[in-house]
């Protein structure tokens, strides 16, 4: 099976098709009909999809840093507090020097049973 070759003519026709699309918010049509065109199109040296992979990657890497930070931190405030629990602190010292709630040290103290 050979693969038809566009002509310059063609691209630049799809290229426009593309923009005018985008334009018009009707990027899932016209994706659905290039889809079946005997004529294919590799996504992935296009510059716009480069362009929004590369920002999707960003995005994700900013928020699993962000959410990675976070779970650090209450996995911190959390084993701090067991270790206060255990030497006997009170309950309202703790939730004052790790910002927790007194119900948190409260619950933590019964489920660890100290």
């Amino acid at each position: 099976m050979t693969k038809k070759r566009k002509t310059p003519r063609e691209g630049n026709y799809f290229s426009q098709l593309n923009v005018l699309s985008r334009l018009r918010n009707l990027n899932e049509k016209i994706v659905e009909n290039i889809s079946i065109m005997p004529i294919t199109i590799d996504i992935e040296k296009d510059y716009l999809y480069k362009q929004g992979l590369e920002q999707g990657l960003e995005q994700g890497e900013k928020k699993g840093k962000l959410e990675g930070e976070q779970i650090g931190e209450a996995k911190t405030k959390h084993d701090a507090a067991i270790n206060m629990l255990k030497m006997g602190m009170d309950v309202q010292l703790i939730c004052q020097i790790l910002e927790v709630s007194e119900t948190y040290v409260i619950d933590l103290k019964k489920k660890e049973n100290i």
